[in-house]
């Protein structure tokens, strides 16, 4: 396979059973090099979703911290390299981009992603790229950093191709505490805006000749429709469309989100 590229060419069915294959690989080779395991379990699906939507090395891909990036690295050509993980002249733990074109940014650091994504995203504005995007990908544990909080204030307005990915698994080296971390549970909680506008699409959709129009302005009036059933996230005050939240296990929602 040319990898990621014919990802593309895979149906769901079989990027799911790939997806098992990799877990047997991160846990086979992290048993005996050591690593970061759940981080990396917990991304294989999106790591997947990622690289079949976007064009990577064209659209850049920054792993706050880049502990979660293994099965990147397995998608982007390492596979055959990857038993060498964390082993001296091996594979790296973390991403860096002179072992990878795919590798947008090297990191070690929490909370840094979305800063280098918008400094990635400004520079393709400038050089006149309006097709491809800078994607950030960082966990809940890097979300209690005050730097994540400075590029999300730059980033919201910053009229860039950039897209923030919150992975929200209540995971991190130690429990994550403070009013952020209470924010983001309770902000996974509120499915009912998209209950209900998934039984609205349904109904409409039964009636195209009325349905149609009608759901064109409930489109266009979606802000106003949203805040009365839920007020908006503090990422939509600071100038993102916020999506979710968006089973990170499931290919298809997760590729439709993206």
């Amino acid at each position: 396979m040319n990898l990621p590229t014919d990802l593309k060419k895979l149906s769901i069915e079989q990027c799911e059973g790939l997806c098992g294959d990799i877990r047997k690989i991160l846990i086979d080779t992290v048993s005996k090099n050591g690593g970061h395991l759940a981080s990396n379990l917990g991304t294989v699906e999106l790591t997947m979703a990622i690289h079949r939507v976007f064009e990577s090395p064209k659209d850049k891909i920054v792993w706050d911290v880049g502990h979660q990036a293994y099965t990147h690295k397995i998608l982007t050509g390492r596979l055959k390299e990857f038993y060498t993980l964390r082993q001296e002249n091996g594979i790296s733990g973390f991403c860096r981009p002179d072992e990878s074109v795919h590798d947008a940014f090297i990191s070690g650091h929490s909370s840094t992603s979305v800063s280098a994504a918008l400094g990635i995203a400004t520079a393709m504005k400038l050089s006149g790229d309006k097709t491809h995007h800078a994607i950030a990908v960082v966990g809940d544990g890097a979300s209690t950093g005050g730097e994540l909080y400075e590029g999300l204030n730059n980033a919201g307005k910053s009229d860039t191709n950039i897209i923030v990915i919150l992975n929200y698994n209540e995971m991190s080296i130690s429990k994550n505490v403070g009013g952020m971390a209470k924010y983001l549970s309770t902000m996974r909680t509120k499915e009912s805006y998209q209950r209900t506008k998934g039984k609205i699409e349904r109904i409409l959709d039964k009636t195209p000749v009325v349905g149609k129009p009608v759901k064109n302005a409930v489109r266009n009036s979606k802000n106003a429709v949203k805040n009365m059933i839920l007020h908006s996230t503090m990422f939509e005050d600071l100038g993102f469309h916020y999506i979710g939240p968006i089973n990170g296990h499931n290919l298809e929602e997760l590729e439709q989100g993206l």
